[in-house]
């Protein structure tokens, strides 16, 4: 399994015959491996991104952010504290 240019797993295909895979059967197990490594990373990426949600949440929650909204577009804009986004011990 490759991602990013790096390996990052492998997936076996064994049989007892010698010779039994083809150069086919070669591409259609490296495109399923490098296709099972990108949902791994994706899983880990949204499990990431969740713990970072809730983190930014709870600290939004203790210091919330100064917002004003803009007459012009009607959009708020917000100042955070430098200190929600510096690491929790």
């Amino acid at each position: 399994m490759v991602l990013g240019g790096r390996i990052t797993g492998l997936l076996s295909a064994q049989s007892y015959q010698p010779d039994v895979y083809n150069e086919e059967d070669q591409q259609i197990l490296s495109t399923l491996a490098n296709q099972a490594g990108v949902a791994i990373q994706n899983g880990r990426l949204f499990g990431e991104t969740e713990r970072l949600a809730l983190e930014l949440d709870s600290a939004w929650w203790s210091e919330p952010p100064n917002c004003v909204v803009s007459s012009k577009t009607l959009r708020p804009y917000c100042v955070f504290s430098p200190s929600i986004f510096e690491p929790r011990p």
